[in-house]
């Protein structure tokens, strides 16, 4: 792109969105896990 493409680019405007372009769930399962080593997790017990 050249200097005179992207100065007119309006980077604020929302683009166009409708239902057909929706192919799944807007969201994702995730898992957080802490894993301590063993010794800690004697230490921590107690």
């Amino acid at each position: 792109m050249s200097r005179e493409e992207t100065v007119t680019i309006d980077y604020w405007k929302e683009p166009e969105f409708n239902e057909d372009d929706v192919k799944g769930p807007f969201f994702e399962e995730s898992s957080f896990q802490v894993v301590f080593p063993e010794t800690r997790a004697k230490y921590i017990q107690q």
